[in-house]
């Protein structure tokens, strides 16, 4: 066993479409950190076979609409040839950058949503965590195009989700207006999306309150109030464990100017005037409404909170 790989890719010469053959060894250090993903030869001759397999392909497909059906058409407008190109031959990263060169390349709007998607889905499909920075924010803008295309939204949020070396960098604060449009979506699916990114991509607070606070206050879903405030009690933990006293000091004040009127408004609502423990105790007996049930879990998190920032 050599390990080694054969590499097709499409050569056009003439009329004619042959496939090319090359046996590239493999790199040592890559294949053993990544078994299924073997990396053989030199990026630049892979990076060749893998562009001339591509286009190949497409050429060929774009004959094949306005000329008889021969086999070595037939062959290469065959849909997967291009993706076992990419499997046989390509690194992760490359290709990570040629699915960012396919959105560059289309231009009509399927196409260019079909390129967005398969873009997404690698990166929801991979571990990014050790992904260096400055390659996963050349994906930012195809990711936030990403979260104005309906029935790419909530997959745009998942690769975000899974970019984990961007979560918290400055560039997220482009993101504010956005994740404020969709916590007002009619789908309660987008709104947790947009809450969780909130939480997660987010390092301003003011920016972050903002929205969070809102959901709190205004969202018609109870489960989605209890998961903004289960992420405000979170963030109250977070402070509480600070380092020093002159941090925990800072943060408790952020946290306390951006949730701290929000949280009173969530211990006044008590319907009926009852007190927490009382509505708590209504519903573990089940003689308490879905509303008190619900005050009750939420004003036990404002509760919480609001100690944790004491």
């Amino acid at each position: 066993d050599h390990r080694v790989r054969h590499c097709a890719a499409a050569v056009e010469c003439g009329t004619k479409r042959v496939v090319k053959l090359s046996v590239l060894y493999a790199s040592e250090p890559e294949r053993s950190a990544c078994p299924q993903s073997t990396v053989p030869g030199d990026t630049e001759v892979r990076t060749a076979f893998l562009t001339a397999a591509r286009t190949a392909a497409r050429s060929a497909s774009s004959a094949h609409d306005g000329f008889h059906s021969t086999p070595h058409v037939d062959f290469f407008a065959r849909e997967g040839l291009a993706t076992c190109a990419l499997a046989s031959v390509g690194t992760e990263r490359e290709e990570f950058e040629m699915l960012l060169g396919d959105l560059q390349r289309e231009q009509k709007k399927d196409e260019l949503e079909a390129a967005h998607k398969r873009l997404l889905d690698f990166m929801v499909q991979r571990d990014l965590s050790s992904w260096p920075k400055q390659l996963l924010l050349k994906a930012f803008i195809p990711m936030t195009t990403a979260l104005n295309m309906e029935r790419l939204k909530l997959k745009a949020y998942q690769a975000l989700d899974a970019a984990l070396p961007l979560h918290r960098d400055e560039v997220c604060l482009l993101l504010g207006e956005t994740l404020m449009r969709d916590v007002n979506d009619p789908d309660p699916s987008v709104r947790s999306a947009a809450l969780h990114a909130a939480f997660r991509l987010m390092s301003d607070e003011a920016c972050r309150g903002s929205i969070v606070a809102h959901v709190i206050a205004h969202d018609p879903s109870p489960a989605l109030r209890l998961q903004a405030l289960q992420g405000v009690a979170a963030l109250a933990e977070d402070a509480s464990r600070s380092d020093t006293a002159t941090a925990r000091a800072e943060l408790v004040r952020q946290l306390m100017d951006c949730y701290g009127d929000v949280l009173q408004r969530v211990l006044s609502a008590r319907p009926g005037g009852r007190s927490p423990e009382a509505s708590a105790r209504g519903c573990s007996l089940g003689a308490t409404s879905a509303a008190d049930c619900d005050w009750a879990a939420a004003s036990a998190l404002a509760v919480r909170a609001l100690v944790l920032l004491s």
